[in-house]
């Protein structure tokens, strides 16, 4: 049985980066931003440590750390 976990999906940089500038004076949203980025990559690592890694779910995990980085940083310099 699978357990599907549920992340903030950003579909684009650009979405990432909007996101980031509408939470930059919300720091709590940065947090749990912080936070899911945080469990985004805990499941990559899980991921990528199986002998038979899912490679399309690697990446969409990648991805996915990826733009919540962006929006993190985004919210940052704003």
């Amino acid at each position: 049985m699978s357990i599907a976990k549920e992340y903030w999906l950003f579909a684009s940089t650009e979405e990432a980066h909007r996101y980031g500038r509408y939470c930059s004076d919300k720091p709590h949203i940065v947090m749990k931003l912080q936070s899911l980025r945080g469990e985004i990559l805990r499941d990559y690592d899980i991921e990528k440590s199986r002998s038979h890694h899912d490679s399309q779910r690697m990446m969409n995990l990648a991805v996915q750390a990826q733009f919540h980085r962006e929006a993190i940083e985004e919210a940052k310099r704003v």
